[in-house]
């Protein structure tokens, strides 16, 4: 299981764009050299940066994806690390989605949120309370023998089935599982090799969703 997590391996086009003298332009909070270019905080993005030249001209560095995220605290850098909340459930530290895993029991094992729409996944079992590594959420023993993690991305998640020993790779509960879905704003697709897509009314996918069937990940090694 891989995910693109690492923001300075991020291609980056800068345009330079001609516009109105300077003083036309929100005062900086700072007050740089005549000589430094300033950064516009209100005009970028989660993946755009817009500076202002001494020049006049501005400067728009556009990335391919996220590299930040806007918080209570203003823009922050992303970051997926995973923190327990007060709320009983568990969360990226600075993501541009709203991204909740549970910390255990029944109910949802994840939900995303943006913009007014939302897709859960739910696992058909109660959960053991996760063990977090970083970007990793564990869950022991879901079934025997077998954990499931689920990791946090800059924009969503996956998920693994970690199969512990042969004799666990050979529980049939294994050939096929059953994951619950729940949306709203977005409809829940079908696609090849176990996929889902969450598409808006007009059927369009801003990306693909987790998979319903997570690969399996044989270890016939024991746990650490």
């Amino acid at each position: 299981m891989r995910a693109h997590m690492c923001i300075a391996a991020l291609v980056c086009a800068v345009t330079t764009v001609t516009t109105a003298p300077a003083h036309s332009e929100p005062a900086p909070s700072a007050q740089p050299s005549p000589q430094q270019r300033v950064e516009l905080v209100d005009q970028g993005t989660e993946t755009t940066r817009v500076f202002l030249n001494p020049s006049g001209t501005k400067t728009v560095e556009q990335y391919v994806r996220p590299f930040r995220a806007r918080t209570a605290n203003g823009w922050e850098p992303v970051d997926t690390t995973l923190v327990r909340d007060a709320d009983g459930t568990v969360r990226p530290r600075a993501t541009p989605v709203d991204l909740r895993f549970t910390d255990g029991g029944t109910g949802v094992l994840a939900t995303i949120r943006r913009d007014g729409k939302r897709l859960s996944l739910s696992w058909p079992d109660p959960l053991p309370r996760p063990e977090l590594d970083g970007d990793t959420a564990t869950y022991r023993d879901v079934l025997p023998g077998v954990d499931l993690r689920v990791r946090a991305d800059l924009d969503g998640f996956s998920q693994a089935l970690v199969v512990h020993n042969a004799q666990a790779a050979a529980n049939p509960a294994l050939r096929e599982i059953k994951y619950r879905t729940s949306a709203e704003g977005v409809r829940v697709k079908a696609g090849d090799n176990g996929t889902t897509t969450a598409v808006d009314d007009r059927g369009r996918a801003p990306r693909p969703g987790p998979s319903p069937s997570p690969r399996l990940v044989p270890r016939d090694r024991p746990r650490a």
